[in-house]
């Protein structure tokens, strides 16, 4: 499966700013700016945001359930610790984020960009990402078991220990990143795509030992060559 291009959140130049002190159930936010609001440790459920930009916001520890985000943009803003259960994301995009630990388990999420983000030990357990690219993300640690990872592009991401047993990658792309330690297993890497130094170290997640042809080669020395 080809990478194909994903879409930028679709967000007017100008929104109203918007002053949001707590995540109550069932709150709806069109079109408007959040900046610097804490939300830490708040627990709710069923919150739609659309076409929302939230700038230097801490959703740190907050808990929520089906909360739906379509042409999001997030930007420097803490969602460490975060659990949000059965997220839906479409046209999202996080940047400079910290998302350490975050649980997002079952998470839908189409068109998605993480771009610089901290994403280490976060858990990203049987969920479907379409159209989804991660750049420069620190993903060390983190779980990504049973996942569809298909058409997935990891740009220049640490994925050192990361997980990724059972998840499907069909044409996800790990091209340039770091895959030391990664936990994989052979059959969930049919149709990856990889660089010629990360074939070498997939090969030794695997048990494999690669020599050059020529490297302890019997015959020169153990068979002689026959003089007529």
């Amino acid at each position: 499966m080809k990478a194909q291009a994903v879409q930028p959140p679709q967000i007017p130049r100008r929104l109203p700013a918007e002053v949001v002190r707590e995540l109550v159930a069932q709150l709806e936010l069109v079109g408007v700016s959040v900046t610097g609001e804490t939300f830490h440790q708040q627990e709710t459920k069923d919150l739609l945001f659309e076409q929302v930009v939230f700038r230097r916001s801490d959703f740190s520890q907050t808990k929520i359930e089906r909360v739906r985000a379509t042409d999001c943009r997030f930007e420097t803003c803490d969602l460490s610790a975060v659990n949000w259960e059965k997220a839906r994301f479409k046209r999202v995009a996080l940047v400079d984020c910290r998302l350490l630990g975050a649980q997002l388990p079952g998470a839908q999420m189409e068109h998605l960009t993480l771009h610089g983000c901290n994403a280490e030990s976060a858990v990203l357990v049987e969920a479907v990402l379409r159209q989804a690219r991660f750049e420069r993300c620190n993903l060390r640690q983190a779980l990504l078991e049973g996942t569809d990872l298909s058409g997935v592009v990891f740009a220049q991401c640490d994925l050192s220990g990361a997980s990724l047993l059972g998840a499907k990658m069909v044409g996800t792309d790990l091209r340039g990143s770091n895959i030391s330690g990664l936990r994989i297993r052979a059959g969930d890497l049919r149709g990856t795509i990889v660089d010629p130094q990360q074939a070498v170290q997939i090969a030794g997640l695997l048990g494999l030992v690669v020599r050059d042809v020529e490297e302890d080669l019997p015959g020169k020395d153990e068979y002689p060559e026959q003089v007529e």
